[in-house]
């Protein structure tokens, strides 16, 4: 693991980390003197003298711009930045905000800082997105994009602004032209990223900062207020604080923006309400004002205005950033009363201030952070400063959040670290519930304690508020932007702590343990202690561990900042092979030569992931990670390395040479899959299996270039069975008893391959049955391939899955895969419908593995160009022994979902449970499968969890039913638009479900 710090000067690992396949023949990377990369494997993070003037350049921004698109993989970077905002410090230091673009556009979520003082470039933060390719000529109309945004949109809409056309990400180095779009209505702004192209919302959330059961109050009781006076009546209109003026209005418990203006006439509890909150949003501009310089929410006095007496019964506050205001109910009296209070105010003013600095994008981690922010300033504000927010608006004795005690809040405990994070989408993917994860780690490095972060207990010596104050600050102005996530959060911190206390501070490593103590990266020092992650320390090129050819590795990416570096030395020219596999989560691979520039990489979502790479003599390095901070404790990695000297002789590729003999048979265990070569016309690879039970033993031969056979022999070498037909894969099923056996697997009539490798899967099935051995693969060959068309059509969605229940987990493997490249996809779902890999492209035959019982596979086409499709001809469960599903084949295991196309009137056949229609407005016919006799639930739904309505709880004959719903609940109420599940359940143990869709 070691440090995340490498203070470097110019080395070759500073130049790994940065190339990305460009030769470096621009950037002068000497005066690095520290760097954090991320998860394009380019910096986020670099500090030293990156760029200063040259003989034909004065601005040192020019140089760096023009200089470093290779570092960033960015084509012409100098012509594809805009600058968008400059901060000047109190050090006279310059920090430039600049937008990344493509042909003029936008790229969403590509923003950086650039540090400059006097006339060097000192400093870079930020996310710049490599190897954009998109087309910039929308076929959707601006009209057609705002018209699809409306729809989706969770409310009335009242407004819909002009749409912006920018590029937007999708995947890691997959993007497409989209519309920004925003619809604006009560208690709402929607805002949709349309594709330009298709039309579809490829990403969505809801603007208005609202804060619903997440207020808080602290009631001053009478204070003193600027207010005017005007022809003889008085406002609550203060121009004496600093902004150009800050103005209380009152709805009158309408819902009309920005309402009346409050007079010393409006009545007492009006005009107490309003001086409450003329005076927090006095005190919330002079707290910024005071410690910071920094006046109103934009640094150039923007003028405040707050609404009042919003509605009825509404226990809500919001900062709306398209409309520039502020708006407070007065509760609903049963949980919260005026939400006017002085923390509630800060906390939307610092909504306010971020829209205008950071503007971080209010959906999953980066709208945590952006209500964490709020929680942070929310809390200094305060005068109390006593890190419970909420606590006097909340009726009752708990407080709305208690940011020292996560688990202390109204309603539900929010998480402690990381790892307990909150993963779904809905509240814009968790940002009232992720960000007690940033406001924990505020007030630990203010106050300092011991937190246990779901692994370890880390102890934090606190700086004191005023520190990190600034250091949040000089973040929320100079570092964080749009897309910024928790892992990001941590290195700009951490560069901010650097920045203002110095590279080795007591305060930058205490910024570090306060986030390794909420579970985001490691602790200042690395953490200490022991390890088993087995080759370490490896996390650099200078303790890169040396490998051989013909051997694998098996190691663990043990942290989310590890980095795992081997070494391998060619005495020839030749082919070098990399294979890396058994990955339990999304890593990659990288190849380097002796100088740092990178040769090649694997980084899809593949596993596993391969590089082939022509070579000459010399040293390389190769370097494992985790994709976006990916890693396991638990479960290890395998690298195999293999190399052909060219011409033959010299080295070999197969992995597990010498194994030509029995007595040089490689030992295999049961529930592992191993890929190797046939190299020559005359190799055999034997292969060595005790076993230390009876029971049933599986061997599956895949993955085959050539005609290649397998034979199994027992311990005194005579031949037990052999598998030597032409298929792909070739078989074996034998009933054994305990001992020694021996597996060899040659080419057919001097078949070999040295460019594929084979794979052999070894299941064992113990006589015990299902519950005392170790977990192992099942591999069951379909009768019937699960394949698309061929070709498969365009605008085409479809999807299949394939369950085993009780299983640990599930893989289908594609003996053929051919999708047009970037724009026709397959993605894999795991059984929450969580997607675990996309595919694309041409791609050799392949398994595609998730964790549990469920493997979806979803097909996706766009509407031009089509290619073959994909061919499924295996599946396969991992288990501690063989599992049925009520008695099925495999065959009946792969089963249509969510996709089928019905034509009205046909007869529709259900292999689990289907819909028709689907969407649906209100009603729709519901179509199952019931396996054998016995007592049958359908139930629905809705995507809280919450059953809404039980349609069947009887015993049913095996075959098809069918049963009408409504669309309404158990009381007759019809149930609004949305997504919702029909599960069918069975006492035998069967279980199917389906989503259904209903708009109206």
């Amino acid at each position: 693991m070691g440090n995340w710090r490498r203070l470097l000067a110019v080395t070759a690992f500073v130049l790994i980390l940065f190339t990305g396949g460009y030769a470096l023949d621009k950037a002068d990377l000497s005066s690095v003197e520290h760097f954090e990369p991320g998860e394009h494997m380019t910096p986020i993070v670099m500090r030293g003298v990156l760029a200063r003037p040259t003989k034909t350049e004065a601005d040192p921004v020019r140089v760096f711009l023009s200089s470093f698109d290779n570092v960033f993989r960015v084509e012409n970077l100098i012509e594809n930045a805009q600058e968008t905002r400059v901060v000047l410090d109190e050090s006279g230091i310059r920090h430039i905000r600049m937008q990344q673009t493509y042909e003029g556009l936008p790229v969403h979520g590509a923003e950086f800082y650039l540090q400059v003082e006097g006339d060097e470039v000192t400093g870079f933060t930020g996310n710049l997105l490599p190897a954009v390719r998109v087309n910039t000529v929308p076929s959707l109309s601006e009209a057609s994009a705002v018209q699809v945004a409306v729809k989706t949109a969770p409310g009335p809409v009242e407004k819909s602004l002009d749409p912006e056309l920018l590029v937007y990400p999708v995947e890691k180095e997959l993007y497409v032209l989209a519309y920004k779009t925003v619809s604006l209505g009560r208690d709402m702004a929607y805002v949709a990223f349309v594709d330009a192209h298709t039309g579809k919302i490829l990403h969505s959330y809801n603007d208005i900062h609202n804060e619903a059961r997440n207020m808080n109050s602290y009631y001053e009781g009478y204070v003193t207020v600027y207010t005017t006076t005007q022809d003889g009546t008085t406002y609550m209109y203060d121009t004496e604080t600093g902004a150009d003026y800050i103005r209380v209005m009152t709805a009158n418990n309408g819902t009309s923006l920005p309402g009346s203006y409050v007079t010393l006439n409006s009545g007492t509890t009006t005009l107490s309400k309003a001086a409450q909150m003329l005076y927090a949003l006095e005190r919330s501009y002079l707290f910024f004002y005071n410690n910071f310089n920094y006046r109103s929410y934009d640094n150039a006095d923007a003028p405040l205005t707050a609404t009042i007496e919003y509605s009825r019964n509404y226990a809500n506050a919001y900062w709306s950033p398209y409309q520039a205001q502020f708006v407070f109910g007065d509760g609903d009296g049963s949980t919260m009363r005026y939400l006017g209070a002085i923390d509630v105010v800060a906390h939307e003013f610092a909504h306010a201030f971020c829209s205008s600095t950071a503007n971080l994008q209010y959906s999953y981690e980066s709208g945590a952070i952006n209500e964490a922010n709020s929680d942070i300033f929310g809390s200094q504000i305060d005068p109390d400063q006593d890190w419970q927010m909420g606590e006097d608006v909340m009726i009752g004795s708990v407080p709305l959040r208690d940011i020292a005690n996560p688990q202390n809040s109204y309603g539900y405990p929010l998480p402690r670290y990381y790892a307990e994070r909150y993963t779904g989408s809905d509240d814009n993917g968790g940002v009232h519930i992720n960000m007690s994860i940033g406001s924990k780690f505020f007030q630990l490095l203010v106050d300092g304690g011991n937190w246990y972060n779901g692994s370890a207990t880390i102890s934090v010596s606190g700086i004191g508020r005023t520190k990190a104050l600034n250091i949040w600050y000089r973040c929320m102005t100079t570092k964080f932007t749009t897309t910024t996530n928790y892992a990001q959060a941590r290195a700009y911190s951490i560069a901010a702590a650097q920045e203002l206390y110095g590279s080795s501070s007591n305060e930058a490593n205490q910024v570090m343990n306060a986030w390794a103590a909420v579970g985001v990266g490691e602790a200042a020092g690395g953490g200490g202690g022991t390890t088993d992650d087995t080759y370490e320390p490896n996390d650099t090129t200078a303790q890169a561990y040396a490998v051989s050819a013909g051997r694998s590795y098996d190691s663990y990416i043990y942290t989310s900042s590890d980095k795992d570096y081997y070494k391998f030395t060619a005495t020839s020219d030749g082919t070098l092979n990399l294979t890396l596999g058994n990955l339990p989560k999304d890593y990659d691979m990288f190849l380097y030569n002796s100088s740092g520039t990178e040769l090649a990489r694997a980084y899809t979502s593949n596993n596993p992931e391969t590089i082939s790479k022509t070579i000459t003599a010399g040293t390389y390095y190769i370097l494992v990670n985790g994709y976006n901070g990916a890693y396991s404790t638990t479960s290890a990695y395998r690298l195999t390395v293999a190399f052909t000297a060219s011409g033959g002789g010299g080295g070999t590729t197969d992995p597990y040479e010498p194994n030509d003999t029995m007595t040089q048979a490689y030992s295999v265990t049961a529930g592992n899959t191993y890929q190797s070569y046939i190299y020559t016309a005359s190799d055999k690879d034997y292969y060595k299996l005790a076993l230390s039970e009876a029971g049933t033993l599986t061997l599956t031969l895949g993955n085959l270039p050539k005609d290649y056979d397998m034979f199994l022999y027992n311990s005194s070498g005579t031949e037990v069975a052999r598998a030597y037909t032409s298929n792909n894969p070739e078989k074996i099923t034998y009933e054994a008893s305990a001992g020694t056996y021996y597996i060899m697997v040659n080419g057919y009539n001097g078949a070999y391959s040295t460019a594929t490798m084979y794979s052999l899967a070894i299941a064992f099935a113990g006589s015990g049955g299902g519950g005392g051995g170790e977990a192992q693969w099942y591999v069951e060959t379909l009768s019937t391939p699960a394949e698309t068309p061929h070709n498969y059509p365009n605008n085409w969605t479809n999807s299949i899955y394939y369950q085993k229940t009780g299983a640990q987990q599930v893989a289908v493997h594609f003996s053929t895969f051919n999708f047009e490249t970037n724009y026709d996809k397959v993605y894999i779902l795991d059984k929450n419908g969580t997607q675990k890999a996309v595919y694309t492209g041409v791609k050799s035959a392949f398994w595609a593995i998730v964790d549990g019982d469920k493997i979806t596979v979803k097909t996706v086409t766009d509407y031009s160009v089509t290619k073959y499709g994909y061919v499924i001809d295996q599946v396969a469960y991992f288990s501690e022994g063989p599992l049925s599903l009520a008695a099925l084949p495999a065959q009946e295991e792969i089963t249509a979902a969510e996709s089928v196309n019905f034509v009205p009137g046909a007869p529709i056949k259900a292999k689990g449970v289907e819909n028709y229609p689907n969407p649906f407005n209100p009603e729709t016919d519901i179509y199952f499968q019931v396996p054998s006799s016995g007592k049958v639930t359908v139930q629905v739904f809705d995507r809280n969890g919450r059953m809404v309505k039980e349609l069947v709880n009887e015993n049913l004959g095996a075959g098809q039913h069918q049963r009408h719903w409504d669309g309404r609940d158990e009381r007759g109420n019809e149930l609004p638009s949305g997504i919702y599940y029909c599960v069918v359940r069975g006492e035998e143990g069967f279980k199917s479900f389906r989503k259904m869709i209903m708009l109206k």
